[in-house]
């Protein structure tokens, strides 16, 4: 790990460094749940000690993304395809950007906005009731699996919609397209290409006590608006599984036949096992009129 910074009293109480203590307790975790952790670890932390203030992203940018320090504290995981952040490819032709690695999967974000809509015609927040979701997991997935992306492809990910004020009561998402949340953004904004003249939609609302949902600003900066303001890009988030994105770049792809095409090959393999052993087909499988 990158050396430790000089730091101040309340950033040490009793021998141990407040950051070494979070790293133990965040070990496995996923970003959302590291994230509470976190926030609780460290608030008692410099609340205890008279601090202010905070270390988390001061480690971050010390550890550094590409150091063994920085991957378990973005809690990745060598990917055993080879893949790696900031890895750009192109699939059902849109490019994608790989933002967090696991062992045989990997999170991209798309490297543009595929295009400016509307959050919710309706101003709702809550990314799970939103027309973007509906579009995400519909229209927009259709147009790739029809643009040569393989279906089985796109893993069903969760969605952390705990909002930017702290309420959980939109709770979470399970998609297999969707949007990055503020925290994700967060810690993964570094390896996300920036986009200096657009704004874009993020998951996360402002709060449900109004109808406000957050978005980057072309700067990179943080900002709201209303879940009906239609001016805003949409850069759709994907969970992969690895091999078959490998396979798929490569051209070795083979795309898997649906249960009832490969029952009709089946069917259709035995008649000829019966031909050949002079059985009558229709016996075995019955006459094709009944």
């Amino acid at each position: 790990m990158a050396e430790r910074e000089s730091c101040l009293p309340y950033y040490i109480a009793g021998g141990f460094e407040g950051i070494a203590v979070l790293e133990a307790a965040t070990s496995g975790l996923q970003s959302a749940e590291v994230s509470n952790m976190e926030s609780a670890i460290e608030y008692l932390h410099r609340k205890q000690n008279g601090g202010g203030g905070s270390w988390w992203y001061k480690h971050i940018k010390r550890a550094g993304a590409d150091s063994a320090a920085g991957k378990e504290l973005f809690n990745m995981k060598e990917n055993k395809h080879g893949f790696e952040p900031k890895t750009e490819f192109t699939i059902g032709g849109i490019a994608f950007t790989v933002i967090q690695t696991g062992e045989d999967w990997v999170k991209c974000i798309t490297s543009e906005c595929v295009e400016e809509r509307a959050f919710d015609a309706k101003n709702r927040n809550d990314f799970a009731a939103s027309d973007i979701r509906a579009y995400l997991n519909g229209e927009f997935l259709r147009r790739l699996i029809a643009a040569g992306a393989p279906e089985e492809m796109f893993e069903y990910f969760n969605i952390d919609l705990t909002a930017d004020d702290g309420l959980k009561t939109y709770g979470g998402d399970r998609v297999r397209v969707g949007l990055i949340t503020c925290e994700e953004y967060r810690l993964f904004r570094e390896h996300i290409p920036a986009l200096p003249n657009d704004w874009w939609w993020t998951a996360t609302a402002d709060s449900p006590i109004n109808s406000f949902v957050l978005y980057v600003y072309s700067d990179g900066s943080l900002s709201n608006s209303n879940a009906c303001g239609g001016n805003r890009g949409v850069r759709p988030l994907c969970n992969l599984k690895s091999e078959i994105l490998k396979s798929y770049l490569s051209g070795g792809y083979e795309k898997q036949d649906a249960p009832e095409d490969q029952r009709e090959k089946a069917v259709d393999m035995m008649k000829h096992i019966a031909a050949a052993w002079d059985i009558d087909a229709e016996e075995v499988f019955g006459r094709a009129d009944e």
